[in-house]
């Protein structure tokens, strides 16, 4: 084996581990990545079963009447306020 087959096999092998090298950063860093939206997702998810409990206990107490009484309410308050925003001509 010649000096020039001796440096082509060697220059692969260098490559080989630079590329593997750089595999194993981008893997650390997707880890990383991947369990800090795995915690902000589960925070996420509280947050959203609080917001439904309140909702939950905030209408959960009103009657049938009383919520569709609300919800008539609330619908004639959105088209007052739609006709004051409508451009005028």
């Amino acid at each position: 084996m010649s000096d020039s087959d001796i440096n082509t096999s060697v220059s692969p092998m260098n490559e080989f581990q630079e590329l593997f090298e750089q595999l194993q950063r981008e893997v650390r860093k997707l880890k990383t990545s991947n369990e800090r939206l795995q915690k902000e997702n589960e925070s996420l998810r509280e947050q959203m079963k609080n917001a439904k409990k309140l909702e939950s206990d905030l209408f959960g107490n009103l009657s049938e009447t009383e919520r569709m009484s609300y919800k008539q309410q609330l619908g004639e308050l959105i088209k007052r306020i739609d006709t004051h925003l409508e451009p005028q001509s």
